[in-house]
């Protein structure tokens, strides 16, 4: 996960902030390549999120082609709530010649955060920015990813067999 402000030279006060998430498989993993579900949380009363920032692809290393394809890219959410948002990652595409999955899977996700007050870089107080990556791994079909709010996170809601990794980062900030 990656952060960084747009602040202000001479005071110091923050505008906005910038995040990247980003996943990366192995090749030839996984083993079972369906949608899988991202949530990113945050305290919603320290930022909100900045409209129409969200951006999200995902690339497969295709070994006809040998070079990534862009297979799936969003411009919105699939849920986006104060102080959290979700969305899928898809890991559905197939060689066009072999219809064989790809080599290699990748993505990323960026958007915008917005201070609800004035705000300045410095180290008195933090803010948990969290991010949870939940892989499908149902070889039947049925088993799909959703989200859901549950007043104060965005979650990631998948039955069956599933594997997940969670990463956090503390924001730095003074008032």
């Amino acid at each position: 996960m990656i952060t960084f402000y747009s602040a202000d030279e001479e005071t110091g006060r923050i505008y906005d902030m910038y995040v990247s998430i980003s996943y990366t498989w192995a090749p030839l993993k996984p083993t079972i390549c369906r949608e899988d579900g991202i949530a990113v949380n945050w305290d919603s009363s320290v930022f909100g999120m900045q409209g129409g920032s969200f951006s999200s692809y995902d690339r497969a290393y295709c070994r006809f082609a040998q070079d990534w394809i862009t297979h799936h890219s969003q411009t919105n959410p699939n849920l986006a709530e104060q102080g959290g948002l979700g969305y899928i990652a898809s890991l559905e595409y197939r060689e066009p010649m072999s219809h064989q999955l790809a080599y290699q899977y990748k993505g990323n996700c960026s958007f915008i955060l917005l201070p609800r007050s004035p705000m300045y870089i410095g180290i008195n107080e933090y803010m948990p920015l969290n991010a949870q990556y939940t892989h499908n791994k149902n070889p039947l079909p049925g088993f799909n990813v959703g989200f859901s709010y549950n007043g104060i996170s965005v979650d990631v809601d998948l039955a069956g067999l599933k594997d997940e990794m969670t990463t956090t980062t503390e924001v730095y900030y003074d008032r």
